[in-house]
């Protein structure tokens, strides 16, 4: 049988809500990127055309300075213990219209088996200002119903806190708000958890797997 755990990243897997705005404001592009965000929120672009913004304002800026402000993010408290799912038939994903270079150490960190994230383009050791984008803002249903797919997935834990996770709830057997951050979140969720760690959610999906293990039939929702 094959499971998926699938968490967001940002507010999720780390106390930091917003990690387009962290890199902008390190790297002193927040005013203008600000101007993009509400350009994109009021219809007057497409995502596309948001990231070619956003992304140019971070052209010829060197990777390793990327690299160094994508690892002063921390993990939230109860991460570490994210890879004790596995030991449960979990396949541990993350997904996030975030940049894959705080992503990606969900994978070297954390255990995460699979991160399907938004990748800069790099020339050498600097940013071109573009970016291969594979999780638009409103994508995220999207991109969980072609994982499901490829991984043959049986049964899907959704873990975010966001609007844009909302999609992906509405794709999976069980979905969790964890620290919603609106009440458009919540209402979409099965089952809501507030924490400042992942202990609790760590516990549920243990409790998840020990439930339906040996039962012949998962059902879409939880009674």
């Amino acid at each position: 049988m094959t499971w998926l755990a699938v968490f967001d990243v940002d507010g999720t897997l780390t106390n930091l809500a917003d990690s387009w705005r962290f890199f902008h404001e390190k790297l002193g592009t927040w005013s203008k990127a600000k101007r993009h965000a509400e350009l994109f929120f009021s219809g007057a672009i497409d995502y596309g055309k948001w990231a070619e913004l956003d992304v140019g304002l971070w052209r010829g800026v060197n990777l390793d300075q990327m690299a160094k402000l994508a690892g002063s993010v921390s993990w939230r408290s109860g991460a570490e213990r994210l890879s004790q799912l596995k030991e449960y038939g979990y396949k541990l994903i993350a997904v996030t219209t975030g940049i894959s270079l705080l992503a990606d150490r969900a994978l070297r960190e954390l255990g995460f088996d699979r991160v399907i994230a938004n990748r800069l383009e790099v020339e050498g050791c600097v940013l071109t200002g573009k970016m291969k984008v594979e999780v638009e803002y409103w994508g995220k249903g999207v991109v969980l119903r072609r994982l499901m797919e490829e991984e043959g997935a049986e049964f899907t834990v959704v873990v975010g806190d966001g609007v844009p996770d909302v999609e992906m709830f509405k794709e999976a057997d069980v979905s969790v708000a964890f620290n919603p951050l609106s009440l458009k979140v919540k209402a979409a969720s099965d089952i809501t958890i507030r924490s400042e760690d992942l202990n609790l959610v760590v516990n549920l999906l243990v409790g998840l797997a020990l439930s339906f293990r040996g039962r012949a039939t998962i059902y879409r929702r939880l009674p």
